[in-house]
């Protein structure tokens, strides 16, 4: 019978225990030889100093031995109803909770499933990872054992970069709940933010992250009612802006939206929304957003994916000609560009804008 996606994690994650046991005790083994080696000639069973090395040699192989003996057992364990699944909100059992996570996968739910760090083509990856299925973001440290949090719990995430001399990490993912904080560490983790963001609002968005993740964690920690306040009022920001948004733009002038499966007019914000969901999710998909007639010099804004990179390109209309230029941002910059667009029919920062060639 085909195990369950925890099981077969657990599974995963013995296979692995199994192969460093074995591999530190290989090493154990070779340095003992040598060292048995190096001080055969020195050793004299009849002197008592020389006694006690040995016994301590012993005593330190025996340990080792025991220990690898028990790690191998334990890894041939197969956890459970939810066993190797950590509840820091204690919301239910494990058992049920294991059972939530195990048919959301199954159902083809597990909507992410992201390393922390970024391997070459073809290696095997390892290490740390967060997943999100419908119910749950999960965090584990390649142990098989999961923190599983609800999403509904969940106020915010972010890439967290560490401060030289201050912290151990490069970069972590940190999450802010309603029972703590939580993180795991890694070089790729921005850009496992930014695609966690398409399934969870970035509340707090308009702010440096920088700054404001260890402001907010500072404040998490001394003031809860603070940071709740804050939190709050920039949720009901974000919820008036998308409400502002789902009405027709600002423009007095019709747009297109075109990608590879056609030309739409009459559009709205939800459309773009949803194109630009589309070419996220797809290498080979693109998104244009053009109005009937150049606005404040531009012809069109277009996006696709270059290299797990977004491009974001604007068509200019100048005195001396048409050129287009480009910058790479993440997927939440695309989409607040494109919106901005289609609300204004503006772009801003241009200047951070790179030519790309003549039109």
């Amino acid at each position: 019978m085909k195990e369950q996606f925890l099981a077969q994690e657990a599974i995963m994650a013995g296979k692995k225990s199994r192969k460093l046991l074995i591999g530190a005790f290989l090493f154990f083994t070779c340095m003992v030889s040598i060292l048995a080696f190096a001080l055969k000639d020195s050793m004299d069973l009849s002197d008592v100093k020389s006694k006690k090395i040995l016994l301590a040699f012993g005593a330190l192989a025996a340990v080792m031995i025991l220990s690898v003996i028990v790690g191998m057992i334990k890894s041939f364990r197969v956890p459970r109803k939810g066993q190797n699944l950590k509840l820091p909100m204690k919301e239910n059992s494990k058992e049920a909770v294991a059972a939530i996570i195990n048919k959301e996968v199954e159902e083809g739910k597990l909507l992410l499933n992201e390393y922390m760090s970024c391997f070459p083509e073809g290696k095997k990856p390892y290490g740390s990872r967060v997943l999100l299925t419908e119910s749950y973001l999960m965090l584990t440290e390649d142990t098989g054992i999961f923190t599983a949090i609800p999403r509904d719990k969940i106020y915010w995430f972010c890439a967290q970069p560490g401060i030289k001399g201050r912290s151990s990490y490069i970069v972590r993912f940190l999450v802010f709940t309603e029972n703590g904080t939580f993180s795991v560490d890694g070089e790729y983790v921005e850009k496992v933010a930014d695609k966690f963001y398409q399934y969870i609002p970035n509340v707090f968005k308009d702010y440096d992250v920088f700054e404001l993740s260890y402001q907010l964690e500072a404040m998490y920690a001394k003031n809860r009612p603070a940071f709740l306040a804050f939190y709050e009022e920039e949720k009901v920001k974000m919820a008036n802006s998308t409400v502002k948004k789902e009405n027709p733009g600002t423009l007095d002038i019709s747009l297109t939206l075109e990608n590879q499966n056609g030309k739409i007019s009459n559009i709205r914000d939800i459309d773009i929304k949803d194109y630009l969901e589309d070419m996220f999710a797809d290498n080979d998909q693109f998104v244009i957003l053009a109005p009937e007639k150049t606005v404040n010099g531009i012809a069109f804004v277009q996006a696709c994916q270059v290299k797990d990179q977004i491009s974001v390109q604007l068509g200019l209309e100048e005195k001396n000609g048409s050129r287009l230029v480009e910058i790479y941002c993440s997927k939440q910059e695309c989409m607040d560009i494109f919106l901005h667009f289609y609300d204004t029919g503006r772009v801003e920062n241009m200047e951070r804008y790179t030519p790309v060639q003549r039109m």
